[in-house]
């Protein structure tokens, strides 16, 4: 089924280049049909990538209506503003509106105490908002690391290297998540933060993957209520390879990031794009078993 958004959002040929069918989210609330709701909070820069990359993710058999939400206290320096306030509502915008399903990026933040960011207040209304509105909620990377904390009181640690490449995980039990998933499966992950297993005390999440390297990456609430992906499933093929360009580009002592390239030649034409079917089976698993 199409897509449900806002017309003139991201261009029809970049649609139809990734095979994304959508229709005009104002004609389907004409047509008074019903639709799965899902809203997508967006913190990354990248904006326009990360829109396409988690559209591709959650386009299944259901009509799907989706919302992008921003945060209002602060301007991007990466995108255009009157883009956002066109295409993008606010919390006060949805507070009084139910969700299916939530999604909240990652964002790189990870350097700053949480009192710093410009948005955290804005943003803690937005996790307060998820708990009661929402059926469930997958926080990514950076937003997972800091409503674990925001939640739960779990702690993450800075590690010196950057957890940067992608990383192997094996199935440890036969969680919904994982039908139809192969025993070893594959997540790209980019983050400064680490998360151990010995950190998560509660009996209210369940670990899903870890591993020594990267520590935990995949936690579920017991209820089902809240995903929690520490890794960067939603990305594409390039994205590891950009950010490695990007960090050299400026000075920083990145690595290439492991496991990514077929051998140590860097380029778009030597990824090993290993985690395309686990990131399509992981979306479809999570709208099947705890959105709808």
């Amino acid at each position: 089924m199409p897509l449900a958004i806002k017309e003139g959002l991201i261009k029809k040929e970049d649609l139809l280049k990734e095979n994304i069918l959508t229709i005009n989210s104002e004609k389907l609330k004409n047509q008074n049909e019903n639709a799965f709701k899902i809203g997508i909070v967006n913190l990354m820069p990248n904006k326009e990538e990360t829109e396409i990359n988690l559209l591709k993710l959650i386009s299944s058999e259901y009509q799907i209506e989706v919302d992008f939400i921003r945060t209002a206290s602060y301007v991007s320096k990466h995108s255009d503003q009157k883009r956002l306030e066109k295409y993008y509502k606010t919390i006060d915008e949805i507070k009084d509106s139910k969700y299916d399903g939530l999604i909240i990026t990652g964002a790189p933040v990870e350097d700053r105490p949480y009192s710093n960011i410009a948005y955290w207040e804005e943003l803690k209304n937005i996790f307060d908002y998820s708990k009661t509105n929402v059926r469930s909620t997958l926080f990514i990377c950076w937003s997972a690391v800091a409503s674990l904390e925001y939640f739960y009181n779990i702690k993450s640690t800075f590690v010196e290297n950057k957890i940067f490449g992608v990383y192997e995980y094996e199935k440890i039990s036969d969680f919904k998540l994982f039908e139809g998933l192969d025993d070893h499966f594959f997540i790209p992950q980019s983050r400064y933060k680490k998360i151990e297993k010995n950190n998560i005390s509660t009996d209210e999440l369940k670990i899903l993957a870890e591993n020594k390297q990267t520590g935990v990456s995949l936690i579920e609430s017991t209820d089902g209520r809240f995903m929690f992906n520490l890794g960067h499933l939603e990305y594409s093929k390039e994205t590891l390879h950009n950010e490695y360009v990007r960090d050299i580009s400026k000075g920083l002592a990145t690595k290439i990031p492991k496991n990514y390239y077929i051998d140590s030649t860097v380029s778009i034409e030597n990824v090993n794009y290993s985690w395309k079917f686990t990131a399509k089976i992981l979306f479809e698993n999570w709208l099947d078993y705890y959105v709808f």
